[in-house]
C-alpha cells in the first residue's frame, strides 16, 4: 500500500467526527455539527501522511430529501479533496445515543449519493462506547447491525483512555481495505459525481456574478446617497416591524449604548444623539402581531405608528424589520 492514506470522514451532527479526527491526527479541528463546507486535514502518524476531509453533518433522523442541497454536494462532492480518491470512509456513530431504523435509513441514503461502490470501501466508527462493544451493538438491535453488514462487518470503537494503540489498530484495519479492494481507491470518475462536481462549479460561478452586481449596485447606491444625504445636518429614523422583531436592539446598537429598553414598547419613543459627527433622531415604534391582519392590531399601536411618521417630518430615513433582516432606504 502507498505510504499515504486519504480517508473521507462522515456522518450526522452528533456523530463526534471532529473526536475522532482529533484521535487520528492529534489536532484540535473544528466540530462538524453546523459548517456546510468539506474540511481538508493532513497529519503524519506512524511516519505515514494521512489525510482526513472533515465532511458537513446531516441531522440524526432527517432523509436525504430533507437535507439542504449544499450539504449533499459537499458531501458528495469530498472526494474532489483527496484525489485520485480514497482509501476508506470512516462513518461515525456515536453508541451513546439510541440507534433507530431512522436512523439507518438516514446513513442508507446519504451514503447511497457516493452510489453503491462505498460501502466496499467503509469502516464503522463507533465512539462513545462505556463497556464491551459488542455488547453495544447487540443492546443497539438490528439496524445498527445492518449497516455493520453492510460494510463488510467493519468496525472500530476508539478507547478514550489507550487513544494511540486505537489509532495503530485503524491504520491496520484501514489496509485491510484496501487490500481487500485489490489495492484500489475509491474511483472518482464517476459520471454522477462528475455531474455533481459540475452543477456545484456552475453555482459558485453564478454566486460570485451575483455578489459582483450586488456590489456594483451598492457602490452605486453608495455614490447617490452621500450626495442626496451629505449636505443634510439632522437624520430622522423610523423604526417599524412586528413584536420582537429586535427594534429596540437595533435602535441601541445606533447610538451604541442602551438607550432603548428591550421590552414590549407601548409606545412611539424617540432620542436623539450624535452618531458620526451627525444628529441622528431615532423613534421606536410599538410593534405588530406578526401573522395577524392590521385591524386585530391594538389601536394604541396603529395610532402611534402614525403619529411616529407625523413627529419624523420629512421622513429622511426609514427602517423595516422583516423576518430579522434589516433594510435601510433614504428617501429623499
Amino acid at each position: 500500500m502507498e505510504q499515504e492514506i486519504r480517508a473521507i470522514v462522515v456522518g450526522w451532527q452528533k456523530s463526534d467526527k471532529a473526536s475522532v479526527i482529533n484521535s487520528v491526527l492529534g489536532v484540535e479541528v473544528e466540530s462538524g455539527e453546523y459548517f456546510v463546507k468539506s474540511v481538508k486535514r493532513d497529519g503524519e502518524v506512524n511516519g505515514r501522511k494521512i489525510s482526513l476531509i472533515n465532511t458537513p453533518c446531516w441531522w440524526e433522523i432527517y432523509g436525504l430529501q430533507d437535507s439542504p442541497a449544499v450539504v449533499k454536494q459537499e458531501l458528495v462532492c469530498s472526494v474532489f479533496l483527496c484525489e485520485p480518491g480514497p482509501h476508506v470512509f470512516l462513518l461515525v456513530i456515536n453508541l451513546s445515543l439510541p440507534f433507530t431504523k431512522e436512523n439507518r435509513f438516514s446513513i442508507e441514503k446519504h451514503l447511497g449519493l457516493f452510489g453503491e461502490r462505498i460501502w466496499r470501501h467503509t469502516i464503522v466508527i463507533f465512539t462513545g462506547a462505556d463497556k464491551s462493544i459488542e455488547q453495544h451493538i447487540k443492546n443497539q438491535g438490528e439496524d445498527i447491525q445492518q449497516i455493520i453488514q453492510r460494510c463488510g462487518e467493519r468496525y472500530h470503537a476508539f478507547e478514550t483512555e489507550n487513544k494511540s494503540a486505537g489509532v495503530h489498530e485503524l491504520l491496520i484495519k484501514i489496509e485491510d481495505v484496501v487490500a481487500a479492494n485489490n489495492g484500489k481507491h475509491f474511483e472518482t470518475h464517476d459520471d454522477v459525481l462528475l455531474e455533481i462536481k459540475k452543477k456545484r462549479e456552475e453555482i459558485k460561478e453564478r454566486a460570485k456574478a451575483r455578489q459582483k452586481m450586488f456590489q456594483d449596485k451598492r457602490e452605486t447606491l453608495k455614490e447617490i446617497k452621500d450626495e442626496c444625504v451629505a449636505p443634510l445636518s439632522k437624520l430622522r429614523i423610523v423604526l417599524l416591524g412586528w413584536i420582537m422583531s429586535g427594534k429596540s436592539s437595533a435602535a441601541n446598537t445606533i447610538f451604541h449604548n442602551k438607550t432603548f429598553e428591550i421590552e414590549d414598547t407601548k409606545k412611539c419613543t424617540k432620542y436623539s444623539g450624535v452618531v458620526n459627527d451627525r444628529n441622528v433622531t431615532v423613534l421606536d415604534t410599538p410593534g405588530w402581531w406578526k401573522y395577524f391582519a392590521p385591524k386585530f392590531n391594538p389601536k394604541f399601536a396603529q395610532a402611534s405608528i402614525l403619529e411616529s411618521v407625523g413627529q419624523s417630518q420629512p421622513v429622511l430615513g426609514k427602517v423595516t424589520f422583516k423576518s430579522n433582516a434589516l433594510q435601510y432606504c433614504v428617501t429623499p
